[in-house]
């Protein structure tokens, strides 16, 4: 029979209590973790041995956890061979969660597997199929399914823990490149939607791609699910937000030697950063299949989508556009939730959230943005935490202008402020800028 355990989720859960207890400790007390959890039987005691310094009021690192179980008869070489191993494989506990819902899923599987065993051997027997069938539905009944229990020890354990973080790091969310946004979003929270929304051709994608290098470079993991821009135009303009290069110059071939190196320098440090990107065709599946297989193997912190409205139907092929952006935005929420990560999500908006080409200046102001003009469907409101509209200013935009006064107005901020934060967009560099202090 195939085993029913996750070696890699096992480790991780015990290196990410190893590497970070104050963030793990939490989340595995609220999910009841056990000893029986783990089939691996060096991570079974060292789990034990963890639980143990906890309940004690000790110092819980590999240190301690070494010690305790080479006390207990294990071998103390191979304990920390393990611990060591564990904290190795383990990048950060960002996604402890994710691996406790793994090694929980097999617990309950092996269990399953223990009464369906039992009760082939009853087939076999004199027993009539409707006793059979019986006799499984109540040892089936029987195995208790651990819930996560909402104490409000548990409760209080990850607040503090995001407090913590917050002391280090001046938040407690993932920070964006811009300081007006981090004032006015404080950041990109896990476990939270963020929605970028903008007419066609008014730089959602690039503001993105602007906020991914920047957590790129700070060593944040980045996944980007690119619906509509190539793999390779996504890199090129990445290169072209470090350098500061004109892309427009590049692709003329206008550009000095050492311009080029400066570019093709700019290329391989993006190239190296933690950040994965995918042009295929998708559907809502596998957008969640893709997403969950990099949240395991690269631990993602953030996902940013582009763009909602391009989804391949899969077996919603039949359904009207709206219906079919209620349920991906319901998804996406729902898969940000289960994998611990930021979702940057893309999205158009209406006509009729641009102004008519005969509006007067003065009067441009009156067709700004709003969140009814999302397009197909107000479900991506209800289900993002915050949503940002961006705009040209009405006032100052130039037709054709290389250089753009742009908006980014927090329109929805579910614990924070809302307002506008005027911008500079450089389209020959693919890069923003604020303006006036960002106010």
């Amino acid at each position: 029979m195939t085993p029913l355990i996750s070696e890699e989720a096992e480790q991780a859960v015990i290196g990410a209590t190893l590497l970070d207890f104050k963030r793990s400790i939490p989340i595995l007390n609220k999910f009841g973790v056990g000893k029986n959890w783990f089939q691996i039987e060096t991570c079974a005691q060292a789990f034990e041995c963890i639980s143990d310094l906890q309940r004690e009021g000790k110092v819980v690192d590999i240190l301690t956890v070494a010690d305790l179980m080479g006390k207990r008869g294990f071998d103390s070489a191979t304990a920390s061979n393990l611990l060591d191993g564990s904290i190795d494989k383990t990048a950060s506990a960002a996604h402890v969660e994710y691996y406790v819902e793994i090694i929980r899923d097999y617990y309950l599987k092996r269990q399953q597997r223990a009464v369906i065993n039992e009760h082939n051997e009853m087939l076999n027997g004199e027993k009539s199929s409707e006793s059979v069938m019986a006799s499984l539905r109540a040892g089936l009944d029987l195995i208790e399914i651990p819930e996560e229990e909402n104490s409000p020890q548990s409760i209080k354990d990850t607040i503090l823990a995001a407090h913590e973080d917050s002391k280090v790091e001046g938040h407690s969310s993932i920070p964006s490149r811009f300081k007006a946004f981090n004032r006015k979003l404080h950041g990109y929270k896990k476990k939270k939607v963020c929605l970028y929304a903008a007419r066609p051709g008014i730089g959602k994608t690039t503001l993105a791609l602007n906020e991914a290098e920047h957590m790129g470079s700070n060593n944040y993991k980045v996944g980007i699910i690119s619906l509509e821009t190539d793999i390779d135009e996504v890199y090129e303009t990445l290169a072209g937000i470090r350098s500061g290069i004109n892309l427009f110059k590049l692709r003329d071939g206008e550009l000095k030697a050492g311009d080029h190196d400066l570019f093709n320098k700019a290329l391989d440090q993006v190239l190296a950063m933690p950040i994965f990107v995918t042009d295929k065709s998708m559907d809502i599946d596998h957008i969640e299949a893709w997403t969950n297989y990099m949240c395991y193997h690269k631990e993602l912190d953030v996902l940013i989508i582009d763009y909602i409205q391009i989804i391949s139907d899969g077996k919603l092929v039949k359904a009207g556009m709206r219906e079919k952006v209620s349920h991906w935005s319901s998804r996406i929420f729902e898969m940000t939730r289960r994998n611990n990560i930021a979702t940057i999500l893309l999205s158009q908006i209406s006509r009729a959230g641009e102004p008519p080409s005969n509006a007067k200046p003065e009067e441009r102001w009156k067709y700004t943005p709003r969140l009814h003009h999302l397009k197909e469907s107000g479900k991506l409101e209800e289900d993002a935490y915050q949503a940002v509209l961006l705009y040209n200013h009405p006032s100052d935009a130039i037709e054709g202008a290389f250089v753009v006064p742009f908006i980014a107005e927090i329109a929805k901020h579910k614990r924070g402020p809302i307002g506008k934060i005027n911008m500079t967009y450089k389209k020959m560099i693919q890069t923003f800028e604020e303006r006036y202090n960002g106010q």
